[in-house]
């Protein structure tokens, strides 16, 4: 139980880092071009999911960055949202529960000393143990385990896919950082520039996609079993792997049919 709750921390946090390395990237697009001697750009705003919007200066080219998008991605930004906002105590769980799954009987709460913001904490078993369906003790410990198991590979899976882009957006600062050091140097036109910065975020997306494996619900679930191993975690009741696989399929097909416009908060 806790795990899930973890899970939905950081990625609560991960909107704020996100938000803080695109500021980055713009100061040093900013110094880039006023040590050419330009020093009014333009900035375009830039949606990523209900009422989040980022604003990035335009010779960055970010609907570039952000071509990757698709229903996948636009699913990750809502994850995203939605548990930071949760997190900040602004909305309940109820859209968290339809995009991971999370059983009617587990319940969130808040609870103050995070770096951002309150931590979003599980009630204990104790307390909910009575509302998950089973005869007896066993049973019912089997049933909840049975009823995380889609809610864990979904949000491990998140965490995994949010660092994967975070690391994207992270190695596309480092080049324009790296351009900006450049243009100290070079005698560059606001055009060269512009196609300098536009030329390495290609270069640097097309690079990274290629060494580094992107994360999917298969991989998230082979994580989930080896930190289990490296924890020592008690699993004797854990769905079988025929099981678990069945699981990541009816999660994949969750995010091809699930309309994401019609999980209001």
């Amino acid at each position: 139980m806790s795990e899930c709750a973890d899970y939905t921390n950081v990625l609560a946090d991960k909107k704020l880092q996100i938000e803080n390395i695109l500021e980055l990237m713009n100061k040093y697009t900013k110094e880039a071009y006023s040590l050419i001697g330009i020093d009014s750009i333009s900035f375009e705003e830039i949606k990523l999911d209900h009422e989040w919007y980022v604003k990035m200066l335009q010779p960055i080219g970010i609907t570039t960055v952000f071509s990757l998008a698709n229903k996948g991605f636009n699913f990750l930004l809502k994850k995203v949202a939605v548990s930071y906002l949760l997190k900040q105590g602004r909305i309940g769980p109820a859209a968290l529960v339809k995009l991971v799954g999370l059983p009617k009987w587990f319940k969130l709460g808040t609870s103050v000393g995070s770096a951002i913001g309150g931590a979003i904490v599980a009630v204990g078993i104790d307390v909910t143990i009575d509302a998950i369906t089973g005869n007896d003790e066993r049973a019912k410990l089997q049933n909840g385990i049975k009823d995380l198991a889609k809610p864990r590979i979904e949000l491990r899976y998140g965490v995994l896919k949010t660092q994967y882009y975070y690391d994207m957006l992270m190695a596309i600062t480092n080049e324009i950082n790296r351009i900006k050091r450049k243009a100290a140097k070079k005698k560059w036109t606001e055009e060269d520039l512009k196609e300098e910065i536009r030329d390495a975020i290609t270069d640097t997306m097309e690079t990274f996609k290629e060494t580094t494996p992107e994360p999917t619900r298969e991989s998230a679930l082979t994580d989930l079993k080896g930190k289990d191993k490296i924890l020592g975690n008690w699993t004797d009741e854990d769905l079988s792997q025929s099981s678990l696989e069945e699981v990541v399929k009816e999660l994949n097909e969750h995010e091809n049919n699930i309309d994401l416009t019609a999980i209001k908060y």
